[in-house]
């Protein structure tokens, strides 16, 4: 009886395992695999930097005008479209339970629902005429509802 037990909890053991690890690749590994930012341009805040709402939980680029902005993991687009005053943005589920969320897009090339190879372009970045705030991509990693640091995984 003793066996059987241990024979259960193990099998549920590694059910809850499976589940935990959810399907698709997860965002994989970062330079090794070739990777880089979703979009050219320099880092504004990097993660952890001091901002005026705390610790930055992401990464923030200023691009060139109309950069390309590029998926950084292969997934499904969760959400595709205008967010509050974040511009267009973009959460793209790479399995495991970790999303991207690319924020501040001018313009999008995606839909909800859309499945995306790594690198795909996703949308592009406003212009810019050099009056006004310049714009910004900011790039969160989430695994559940933790925004992790995404700089290993780009």
């Amino acid at each position: 009886m003793r066996a059987h037990h241990a024979d259960e909890a193990a099998a549920a053991h590694a059910r809850a395992q499976a589940i935990a690890q959810g399907p698709g690749p997860g965002p994989g590994p970062g330079p090794a695999a070739g990777r880089g930012a979703p979009v050219p341009g320099t880092i504004v805040t990097g993660w952890g930097a001091g901002t005026e709402a705390g610790p930055a939980t992401g990464i923030t680029y200023a691009p060139p005008p109309g950069a390309t902005v590029r998926a950084p993991c292969a997934g499904q687009v969760d959400f595709a479209g205008a967010f509050r005053s974040y511009g267009q943005m973009t959460i793209l589920d790479c399995g495991r339970h970790y999303r991207f969320v690319l924020a501040g897009l001018g313009s999008l090339a995606v839909s909800t629902g859309q499945a995306l190879a790594r690198g795909a372009p996703v949308g592009s970045m406003p212009g810019w005429s050099g009056q006004g705030g310049r714009p910004t991509l900011f790039v969160q990693l989430r695994r559940g509802g933790t925004a992790i640091d995404p700089a290993p995984f780009l």
